[in-house]
């Protein structure tokens, strides 16, 4: 498993792993915490259990900060499931539900300290009053080819003439 105490003893490393320093990664790990006991309570209270909390396998990531480590690494360095499990030393598929169990808590820890960027603009207008002093917009995009329909009239609506293209009108 990837050495959590040896990146907690340099800002620079737990950065490029997770995208934030020692202080703001600790501050984060008391609300992150305390959202996970809340999920757990909640979990164990929703079902019938087999065995008293804290039986069964111990868990790979047993503390909060191990946990608040692996959903930031997956979130900073996207790795594949595959790529996950071989530096946790776990199967693949524990990763995905790390994954899955771990993000929504995150941005739970997130949104109560209101810095979870709001995902889905719908307007222009919408976007200007969240952000009045933008100037500029850029937008980083690949043209591709779509298979145009079969009638005429709405076939040449998409076409644009931008490839040199040339389109013979069938008559």
């Amino acid at each position: 498993m990837i050495n959590i105490s040896r990146a907690m003893k340099s800002n620079r490393v737990l950065k490029s792993l997770t995208g934030l320093n020692i202080e703001k990664f600790k501050e984060l790990v008391t609300y992150f915490e305390v959202l996970l006991v809340e999920e757990t309570a909640k979990k164990s209270k929703s079902k019938k259990r087999q065995r008293a909390i804290g039986g069964g396998k111990k868990h790979t990531l047993e503390t909060a900060e191990e946990k608040l480590f692996y959903i930031l690494f997956y979130t900073k360095t996207y790795p594949t499931f595959d790529m996950a499990g071989f530096i946790f030393n776990v199967n693949r598929s524990q990763t995905n539900r790390w994954m899955h169990t771990l993000l929504p808590l995150l941005e739970k820890a997130l949104d109560r300290r209101v810095v979870l960027p709001k995902r889905q603009i719908q307007s222009m207008e919408e976007f200007m009053k969240l952000f009045p002093d933008v100037q500029d917009v850029f937008v980083d995009a690949t043209e591709r080819r779509v298979q145009r329909p079969q009638d005429d009239t709405k076939q040449n609506r998409l076409y644009s003439g931008k490839k040199k293209l040339i389109r013979e009108k069938q008559q």
